[in-house]
């Protein structure tokens, strides 16, 4: 039953000796804070009281689709700030939310981790605020204004902390990470800051603990309702994906397509550090790019021969009625015009045009980048596979032209750490000789538009390529 207590996760040396030094710097701040109870109006069973709120807060925080989560224990950690002696309201909010990890059966690290990183935050908020109160205890309303700086001060220095660790773990500019995640946490901390401040008054009136307790009605309604909303948006994904799976049903060829694109899209993002509900879009837009072939002839798409001109255009239809389709979906409009725009090329040429570099979303980029992948490295009704290696060169030869060069370069990157480009030279020489081609090294990949002078292959135009105008 006790086994998790002993779980701890493998790191690098740098994220343990960070870990340690939190966890160091926490255990000091406690140590030389003050923390006299005598004299106050804080009782040990008020501490208790917030303890426990804190920790029913964390349990009770909604996990949200895009990432992250949704709770009022921020709330409750400010109220520690303005009420409690520095002491025993690091120790209220260390203790409510590393009990409610420990209930979660996080590793130690984890609880070890987020433990410090609150009670340093704690720290810091109440430092803060006792300088600009200039000791005295909170007052309304004359202590509203360093009960929000100090607030501030509690966030700010929280999310140093978490910027520090994923600097450490991904690499990056920690002042990116760090405005990155104060822009995804502004609105929920002017939210919660409000209502802690709500609190704080409530518990200096007559009411004290029960006008705090009696708050939590309200909010477990609010929890509810959330949950509903997320349920519902749950159901909308499972559709998405249901319906994902039936389109790739119509072609034995393209069985698992836009599963495996979605899987490397999301792959690509992450290794770009792009913000958790950015990378929700992307895997939506990857499950449903092709969407629009619902309206493409079976005759058509599956034709192993050279398109028309009128089929042609047929097919490049698909990216612009999928798109449609699916920004009537409120909650899918930006991911629309990564379908819209996932056959556009990085130089402006592409369709359906109109947008070049950076104008066209990174989404659409990222697909245009995974679903030339997967075109090439699998069989078609009206071509064999590529070996890996030749397949990212060609992603690699359209860098700047058809993709962004940033993006095919995660994708190398992430290739080479799934092993996706291993192939032995046989096995490229095998898949040379099958298709007619000279055998391409693992070092020097030829180029297939110089062997295909009379009509250019450019597999990377996702999973329509064919000996036919280019699509």
């Amino acid at each position: 039953m006790l086994r998790f207590l002993w779980q701890w996760r493998t790191h690098s040396l740098a994220v343990g000796l960070y870990i340690g030094a939190t966890v160091a710097a926490s255990v000091l701040c406690f140590a030389v804070s003050p923390g006299s109870l005598v004299g106050g109006t804080t009782t040990p069973l008020t501490l208790l009281t917030f303890a426990g709120l804190l920790f029913a807060a964390e349990l009770m925080a909604v996990r949200l689709p895009r990432g992250g989560a949704v709770s009022v224990s921020l709330a409750i950690s400010l109220v520690s700030v303005a009420l409690f002696p520095p002491r025993w309201a690091l120790a209220v909010n260390a203790a409510g939310v590393m009990l409610a990890k420990l209930l979660w059966k996080r590793p130690l690290d984890v609880v070890a981790f987020n433990g410090s990183q609150i009670a340093l935050s704690t720290a810091a908020g109440q430092v803060v605020m006792h300088a600009l109160d200039r000791g005295h205890a909170f007052s309304y309303p004359h202590s509203v204004l360093p009960f929000l700086v100090g607030s501030l001060a509690y966030v700010i220095a929280n999310l140093s902390l978490n910027a520090g660790i994923l600097l450490i773990e991904r690499k990056g500019s920690f002042l990116d990470i760090w405005w990155f995640n104060l822009r995804a946490t502004l609105l929920p901390f002017l939210t919660l800051t409000a209502l802690a401040l709500l609190l704080v008054v409530v518990y200096l009136s007559p009411l004290r603990v029960l006008g705090v307790l009696l708050l939590f009605g309200p909010l477990a309604l609010a929890r509810y309702s959330l949950l509903e909303y997320v349920k519902l948006r749950e159901s909308h994904v499972e559709t998405i994906e249901a319906l994902a799976a039936a389109l790739d049903a119509r072609d034995q060829y393209t069985k698992g397509h836009s599963d495996r694109v979605a899987d490397l899209a999301v792959a690509v993002a992450q290794e770009l550090h792009l913000r958790p509900g950015a990378i929700e879009d992307i895997r939506f837009a990857a499950l449903l790019h092709d969407l629009g072939k619902v309206g493409v002839r079976d005759d058509v798409l599956n034709k192993p021969g050279r398109l028309t001109m009128p089929e042609l255009e047929l097919i490049r239809s698909h990216a612009r009625l999928g798109a449609d389709i699916i920004q009537k979906v409120s909650f899918l409009r930006e991911v629309s015009r990564m379908v819209r725009y996932h056959h556009q090329w990085f130089d402006g040429s592409g369709y359906p045009g109109g947008l070049s570099r950076e104008e066209i979303p990174i989404g659409a980029r990222i697909l245009a980048v995974c679903d030339a992948w997967d075109a090439m490295t699998t069989d078609r009704v009206y071509r064999k596979a590529l070996t890996p290696l030749r397949a990212l060169n060609e992603l690699q030869m359209g860098a700047g032209t058809q993709f962004d060069p940033r993006v095919v370069e995660a994708f190398a990157t992430v290739a080479q750490r799934r092993g996706l480009l291993r192939s032995s030279s046989a096995e490229v020489a095998a898949t040379a000789a099958a298709s007619g081609e000279r055998p391409v090294s693992s070092e020097v990949t030829a180029s297939v538009h110089e062997q295909q002078t009379a009509q250019p292959y450019l597999p990377p135009v996702s999973d329509t390529p064919r000996a036919g105008p280019e699509v």
